[in-house]
C-alpha cells in the first residue's frame, strides 16, 4: 500500500510538473528563433525508443537488470544530446525533465521495486511526449 501511495504520488507530482511547463509568449518567442532540430536528433530520438521499449518489456517480464540496464543506456544518450541542443532552452528544461524520470526509474530498478518503476516510466513517457509537442509546434511556426 506504501508503495502505490508513494507511486501515485510520484505520477501527480510529474505531471503537475509537467503541466507547469512551456507556453509563456517569451517561451514561444524563443522557439520560433531556434534552429530546426539537426538530422542527428533523429538518431537519439530512435536510440532513446529502441531503449524504452525495452524498458517496457523489462517491466512486463518483472526483469529489473534489463529495466536497469536500458535506463542507464538512455541517462547516457540523454547526457550526449544535451551537449548537442545546449542552445535550445526549453529543449534542454525538458531533458532535464526526462533525465529526473530516468533516473528515478534507475533508482526503482535497483531497489526491486516494479510498481515505483512503472510510474517512473510513466513519467518518462510523458516526458517525451510533452517534449515532442513542443518540437511538432516549433515546427509548423
Amino acid at each position: 500500500m506504501k508503495n502505490a501511495l508513494f507511486g501515485l504520488a510520484c505520477l501527480l507530482a510529474g505531471l503537475a510538473v509537467l503541466a507547469d511547463c512551456p507556453a509563456g509568449a517569451q517561451e514561444r518567442k524563443d522557439r520560433q528563433g531556434a534552429r530546426p532540430p539537426a538530422r542527428e536528433a533523429s538518431v537519439w530520438m530512435e536510440a532513446k525508443l529502441e531503449h524504452a521499449q525495452k524498458v517496457l518489456a523489462g517491466l512486463t517480464r518483472g526483469d529489473f537488470e534489463m529495466i536497469k540496464k536500458h535506463a542507464q543506456s538512455m541517462q547516457v544518450i540523454s547526457y550526449l544530446e544535451k551537449w548537442d541542443r545546449a542552445d535550445l532552452p526549453e529543449y534542454k528544461r525538458q531533458i532535464g525533465y526526462f533525465d529526473e524520470a530516468n533516473k528515478e526509474l534507475i533508482r526503482q530498478a535497483n531497489n526491486k521495486n516494479i510498481q515505483g518503476a512503472t510510474v517512473a516510466y510513466t513519467l518518462l513517457t510523458v516526458s517525451c511526449v510533452h517534449c515532442h509537442n513542443i518540437v511538432r509546434d516549433t515546427k509548423k511556426k
